[in-house]
């Protein structure tokens, strides 16, 4: 609501205040529309954020995981070492390490 239509509201006659009145409804009605608007998108991008950050966790533990793997191989990559077969199977699921 622009000042003028404030001060139009507060100092005019009673006729003016009524007009006045109906356009400030009209507006406050319309403002009321866009912050409802505006808290559904803070809502989804809070949510869209914490969704983010439990998957670069996700991703962060997968890959020190793989690390483990790649760790344990050393020079001969031919076969997996006993010790990381849970965490290989973790890490790659179907069974293949090529995507």
């Amino acid at each position: 609501m622009s000042d003028d239509l404030v001060k139009r509201l507060r100092e005019g006659d009673e006729f003016e205040q009524s007009m006045m009145a109906e356009r400030a409804a009209d507006r406050i009605e319309e403002l009321e529309a866009e912050l409802a608007t505006c808290e559904k998108y803070r809502d989804a991008y809070d949510k869209m954020g914490r969704i983010g950050t439990e998957a670069y966790r996700d991703l962060e533990a997968k890959l020190a995981k793989a690390k483990i793997i790649i760790d344990a191989y050393g020079d001969d990559q031919s076969y997996i070492p006993k010790r990381v077969v849970g965490i290989y199977r973790e890490v790659f699921p179907d069974g293949t390490d090529d995507e």
